[in-house]
């Protein structure tokens, strides 16, 4: 970002009028760039596009366990922490992946309950979840995305939670099926909460327009709720 402020002009642009723009994990970059004191005079707007934000613990370790994680791979390796720059790529990937592989109650540590690292390189991955299709497995459902966001989730929140989403969507006459009601949740959970965190800090902070972009197009059956890349 500082090189494209200081050479901008060399190339036509405009210095002061810098957008970032990303998708996914680039799109949560682009976010956290806009916020830190450090690069956000760098910029003048931001495009976020289905942003996949630093959730602990589903997709981050807290510090804690990122110290574990990092000393049981070193000690795995035979090196020191600060030596691991020296061990080849493949058998750091190779053991992480392993490790987080693993079922969480067999990980290493608690928090990074998602991985996707075989997302590049393996051509099965990331697996498709399976769908809820009655109150069990919903239930079952609900608790896992709820178990993303917080350490450890009691019986009774998860009805609470069945329940608060079911009765929401039948007063609003949405579909109340548990396959629906379960797209809603996650939708809360991993997009709509952040973007709403987001746009009241920022209104705050910046008195700056705010602009929500929404792709609406019909998803066909087998497929349902809203496809990667589609909400801003």
């Amino acid at each position: 970002l500082r090189w494209v402020g200081e050479n901008a002009k060399a190339f036509g642009g405009d210095p002061g009028n810098i957008t970032l723009i990303g998708t996914s994990a680039g799109g949560a970059s682009t976010w956290q760039l806009s916020l830190h004191p450090q690069t956000r005079p760098l910029l003048r707007r931001i495009i976020s596009i289905s942003q996949a934000h630093v959730w602990s613990p589903y997709l981050s370790l807290t510090p804690d366990d990122a110290t574990a994680a990092f000393d049981a791979l070193a000690a795995a390796q035979g090196v020191a922490v600060k030596n691991l720059k020296d061990v080849p790529a493949d058998r750091i990937r190779d053991w992480w992946v392993a490790q987080f592989a693993l079922p969480k109650q067999q990980r290493v540590v608690k928090s990074g309950r998602h991985t996707e690292g075989a997302f590049f390189t393996g051509p099965n991955a990331p697996e498709p979840q399976a769908q809820p299709t009655d109150a069990a497995s919903l239930h079952a459902a609900f608790r896992d995305i709820l178990e993303q966001g917080v350490p450890s989730v009691s019986e009774s929140t998860v009805s609470d939670a069945v329940a608060l989403y079911a009765d929401s969507a039948k007063q609003d006459g949405r579909p109340t099926d548990p396959l629906s009601l379960w797209t809603e949740l996650w939708g809360d959970a991993l997009i709509r909460h952040d973007i709403l965190a987001f746009t009241r800090r920022a209104a705050v902070e910046r008195r700056a327009p705010l602009y929500l972009m929404e792709y609406a197009h019909p998803v066909k059956p087998p497929y349902f709720g809203v496809p990667h890349e589609s909400t801003s």
